[in-house]
């Protein structure tokens, strides 16, 4: 596959805004099978690690998903050294999904059947697992009313007779409210503040082909696209509150230096 071919595969994928160049580097690298520089926005495929032309274009795909971030925010992520958050693996993911639609990958794993049947047993057993922890769910919230309702100390049963902290134990409560869904996913929705758990059954479904990457982002962004007016106002106070306890401070060293000059006089004299 040459440079070109795999430069119009990639933009295939997602068109991007700004040109890239994308270099073979005839190299086997105990390293890194490729890598990316914003500088000159160009794509490094060690090509002689790779056993497949597929297996290029995976790593192709991942470099390719530095440019599109760089892009989106001038490059900032890769400055800083967040190269790789739930916004990269989102998109990343994403971008894999497309490139099987289109054949522009191809899942090998997917065709090997004794492969695809642990991954199948493996998610029947998560499936098992949810169905449990929300049986468990359940009963500890039945276990944290009645408590409430005979005046015992919470505290003392979480940490003495369950073995779990609170936090943990509302976690859990949390979990077992939500719709039915069989998935690790679930982990993701319990991050959401409960003022912002407006979820229904079709919401988590939506998520339930996603990657837990993807999930965060829906999240975020669902978080992010909540009242302006109330953002500002909650900044405002943010702000506020920080001038108080500078001016707070200015007045302490104010009085820090005024006592050390006097002492000072006082030493002269």
């Amino acid at each position: 596959m040459t440079v070109v071919e795999i430069k119009e595969k990639l933009k295939s994928l997602q068109p991007c805004k700004t040109d890239f160049n994308v270099i073979l580097t005839g190299k086997k690298s105990k390293v890194c099978n490729g890598f990316y520089t914003i500088a000159d926005r160009t794509i490094c495929l060690n090509n002689l690690n790779f056993r497949t032309e597929h297996e290029m274009m995976g790593t192709a795909i991942h470099e390719y998903t530095h440019h599109l971030l760089g892009e989106a925010d001038s490059g900032q992520s890769l400055y800083s050294g967040r190269h790789h958050g739930s916004d990269f693996y989102a998109l990343n993911n994403s971008l894999l999904r497309k490139a099987k639609e289109t054949g522009v990958l191809r899942f090998r794993h997917e065709e090997d059947e004794s492969f695809m049947a642990l991954v199948d047993e493996l998610k029947k057993i998560d499936s098992q697992i949810q169905q449990l922890k929300r049986e468990y769910g359940k009963i500890l919230e039945k276990i944290h009313n009645q408590a409430v309702d005979n005046g015992y100390m919470l505290k003392a049963v979480f940490s003495e007779n369950l073995k779990i902290d609170e936090v943990s134990a509302r976690k859990i409560m949390a979990a077992s409210r939500l719709p039915e869904v069989g998935s690790f996913l679930i982990q993701d929705f319990l991050s959401v503040p409960d003022k912002e758990k407006t979820f229904t059954g079709a919401d988590i479904r939506e998520c339930e082909g996603l990657s837990a990457a993807e999930v965060r982002e829906k999240l975020k962004k669902r978080k992010n696209e909540g009242n302006n007016t109330e953002k500002l106002i909650a900044e405002k106070k943010r702000i506020e509150n920080q001038i108080t306890r500078m001016r707070w401070r200015l007045d302490e060293i104010t009085k820090l230096i005024e006592s050390n000059g006097e002492s000072g006089a006082d030493d002269v004299g």
